[in-house]
Order: structure tokens, then C-alpha cells, then sequence
């Protein structure tokens, strides 16, 4: 134990020197004391949460690393980027004060876990209802497609996407599921391949259609919300693997995000390639980084922005953004987070509209107190299911919510916490099919 604590303390020493090394005097970024505050406040949590089991998968580990690796990247301008005020550093600092309280009072209660399952397989009849249904997915699928086009071959990408929001909203609440139904799938495929089981064909071919709808729709959002998840089902049923594999795969995730940003902006704009090429002095791996770390740094402009506006020259929303992001799938254009903030901005461009980072939609619908209290509740409540499923590995196909859950806290950080009911519709989801995987059967 005592061997143990010097380890801590030396940990807890080193890691704040060497980001003071990297950031101040080989960076030469200007020295932010709330930036340094955040870094040994974020190191010793992570110390003591991840001392208590050594596991990287509890989010009161891995998600204040991502917080504030999102945040840091304000420290750069990318070129044409504006600094980032102290004001926004302070925010920052009370958003991950929130979340290490409401850790450390959940961490506190004592919680009931359920027992693990044995042969937790799809059965043959909840296999039949998932395919029936999925056939059922992919033809209101095509319905699309055939009224609005593929986005892939659309001479303007995300203004398809967006079209089809809008217009098709009721089919394409009907089609989300095509992204939750091949997680099932993956699940019975690595738990029966784990058991030394044959692996079904259909396993196989709902996952391949998959990702073959998700490269038609252009979007990396819903490439990674399968990847990331059936990643977890691995990581948790079948073996952790080591931190460094953790952190090059995601490496080869942030290649993924840069290469589709690329691609899709040229295809949206042919001259895009030979533009970014002659005015930036990197090769096509630089551009394709530039293009991932970009796509998150936009966010915090996107932010900085709001405080600058809110409530300055336009009141607080006061819970209307989260009312707003419930309504959303009524036909025509809801006006959730992205647009608002976009408007209100004065931005004008294709798509959901603007990112403001996790920190967002609290500090428009209430302020510095509303990203405490909503930092305090997501850290509560995301932790709460991690002790009750993913601690003990005794996640199951009924309760696969919660490697939901888990994948949603990574991209919470981005983007907004309710950008629109997309969140609440796929956790329903996940909830009805888990609910049929453990009810119902046909009667012999």
C-alpha cells in the first residue's frame, strides 16, 4: 500500500511538470493557471478512481481525459482560430468540479448488481423478430433514398442529410435503429465465438449491411456509434486489452474522423484538395489530421461565440434548448441547440447546425449554476450505470443500454449532451430491444 501511494504521488507530481514542459515551452503557448488547475485536479481523480479497480472503462476515468483533450485544443489556432478567454477556462473548471462531485457521491451509495448470464445468446425466436424487424428498418430505408437521394452521390452532403431530417423525419426516426439492431448481433457473434460456438450468418450479414448503409449516409457519427460500442462488448466480455492499444486505436479514430472530413469536403467542393494544399505546407497525412483536430476545435469557437452573445444580447434559454431537442422529430425544421446557435451567431451553412461542446446546451439553458448542476447529474447518473453492468462485466443482451450509455459519454464531449431526441430515441431503443431479447418467445 505504501509502495502504492509514492507510485500516486509520483504520478501525480510528474504528469502536471510534463504538461507544463510540453505545453509552455515546447508549444510556447501563454501560461493558464486554470489550465494547470484543471490538469492536477484531473490527475489525481483519475489516481484515485482508477486505483480503486484499475479499470479504464469507468467514465469517471477516461471522460475528464477527453474533456479536457478537447478543451486543450483551444490552446491552438489552427491558423484562424481566436484565442480562448479565461471566462471560458472557468467554465471549464466548474463543469469538471460538477462531475467529480457527482462521481465521488455516487461513488458512495451502494449499488444492487445483477447476476451474470449464462448462454447469452439471441435465441432462435428473438433472432426471427430482430430480422423481421430490420428488414422492416432498411425498406424505410430505402423509401428514403428513393423520395431524397443517397447522400454519398448528393452534389451537397450534408444539405441532403439535413433535407432528409426535415422532410422525412417520421421514416427516419422508423430507420434509426440500423445502427442499434447490428450491436445485438455483434454481441451473440462474440459472446458464441468466445464460448467456441459457431457464429450465424446472420450475425454476419445484418452487421456488413450496416456499415454499408452508414458509408451511404456519409456520416462518421453513425460508423462510430456501432464501432465504439462493439468495441466496448469486446473490451468487456471477451478481455480489456492494454491501455496503449487503447490509445492507437484511438489514433486510428482520429485518422478516421480527419479522412472523412476530408473526403466529404471534396466531394462537396472538388477544388477543396488543391485549395488546402496550396495555402497549408503539409503533406495528405498532416491535412488529414488537421481535418479531425479541426473538426473538434470548432466547437470550442462555436462556444467561445455563445458566451460572447448569452446573455449579453439574448437572454438564457432556461430548459428550452433540452424541450426543443425532445420535439424534434415532428416534420419540418425544429429549432434544437445546433440551429439556435447558429442563428443566433449569424452562421449560415448546411447541417445540424453548430457545436458548442458538452458545456453547451447547459451554460444557453441556464448558466455557469446549469453546467454545474448538469455536470454534477451526467456524472452521477453515467457512473451509476457503469458500477451496475460494466464493473462486473455482467452486462447482458437485456441490458445493453448501458454499453450505450458508456459510448454516449465520448461523444457527449464534442457536440452537445441533446443535440436532439436522437440520444433518448436510440437509449429507447436499445431499452424495447433488450425488453424483446429477454420476453418474448413464440408459443411451440
Amino acid at each position: 500500500m505504501k509502495r502504492k501511494n509514492e507510485y500516486s504521488i509520483v504520478v501525480l507530481m510528474l504528469v502536471p511538470l510534463f504538461f507544463i514542459v510540453l505545453n509552455y515551452m515546447i508549444f510556447r503557448v501563454k501560461i493558464n493557471f486554470i489550465e494547470i488547475l484543471m490538469v492536477v485536479i484531473i490527475t489525481f481523480f483519475s489516481i484515485y478512481f482508477y486505483g480503486e479497480q484499475q479499470d479504464y472503462l469507468n467514465p469517471a476515468v477516461y471522460f475528464p481525459i477527453l474533456y479536457f483533450l478537447i478543451y486543450w485544443l483551444g490552446d491552438f489556432s489552427f491558423g484562424f482560430y481566436p484565442d480562448v478567454p479565461n471566462e471560458l477556462w472557468i467554465y471549464y473548471l466548474i463543469g469538471i468540479v460538477g462531475y467529480y462531485l457527482g462521481a465521488l457521491a455516487i461513488d458512495k451509495i451502494k449499488i444492487k448488481v445483477p447476476s451474470s448470464i449464462e448462454k447469452d445468446y439471441l435465441s432462435p425466436d428473438t433472432r426471427k423478430i430482430f430480422l423481421f424487424i430490420y428488414i422492416l428498418i432498411i425498406a424505410s430505408k430505402m423509401v428514403i433514398y428513393l423520395k431524397s437521394g443517397i447522400p454519398l452521390l448528393a452534389s451537397n452532403i450534408d444539405a441532403a442529410r439535413q433535407s432528409i431530417g426535415e422532410d422525412y423525419s417520421s421514416l427516419k426516426v422508423i430507420s434509426a435503429p440500423y445502427t442499434i439492431l447490428p450491436v445485438f448481433f455483434f454481441y451473440d457473434a462474440i459472446v458464441r465465438n468466445r464460448d467456441g460456438l459457431k457464429i450465424p450468418k446472420s450475425d454476419i450479414c445484418v452487421i456488413i449491411c450496416s456499415f454499408f448503409f452508414a458509408i451511404l449516409d456519409v456520416s462518421r457519427l453513425l460508423i462510430i456509434q456501432m464501432v465504439i460500442p462493439m468495441l466496448f462488448i469486446y473490451l468487456i466480455k471477451v478481455k480489456r486489452l492494454k491501455v496503449k492499444t487503447i490509445i492507437l486505436s484511438a489514433i486510428l479514430m482520429i485518422l478516421f474522423i480527419g479522412g472523412n472530413k476530408l473526403v466529404r469536403n471534396i466531394l462537396d467542393n472538388p477544388e477543396y484538395l488543391a485549395s488546402i494544399q496550396s495555402t497549408r505546407d503539409t503533406n495528405m497525412l498532416g491535412n488529414v489530421f488537421l481535418s479531425a483536430f479541426t473538426s473538434f476545435r470548432v466547437g470550442i469557437d462555436d462556444f467561445r461565440q455563445l458566451i460572447n452573445v448569452v446573455p449579453a444580447s439574448s437572454n438564457y434559454t432556461y430548459g428550452l434548448m433540452f424541450m426543443n431537442s425532445i420535439l424534434s422529430p415532428l416534420p419540418g425544421k425544429q429549432v434544437v441547440i445546433g440551429y439556435y446557435v447558429a442563428q443566433l451567431l449569424g452562421m449560415n451553412f448546411d447541417g445540424i447546425g453548430a457545436a458548442t461542446t458538452i458545456l453547451g446546451m447547459f451554460y444557453l439553458d441556464g448558466g455557469p449554476v446549469l453546467i454545474f448542476l448538469g455536470m454534477f447529474i451526467f456524472a452521477f447518473l453515467t457512473i451509476f450505470v457503469y458500477r451496475k453492468y460494466i464493473e462486473y462485466s455482467n452486462v447482458s443482451l437485456y441490458s445493453l443500454y448501458a454499453i450505450y450509455i458508456l459510448y454516449y459519454v465520448i461523444n457527449t464531449v464534442r457536440t452537445n449532451v441533446m443535440p436532439t431526441i436522437e440520444p433518448l430515441l436510440f437509449l429507447f431503443y436499445y431499452l424495447i430491444f433488450g425488453i424483446i431479447a429477454k420476453k418474448v418467445r413464440f408459443k411451440k
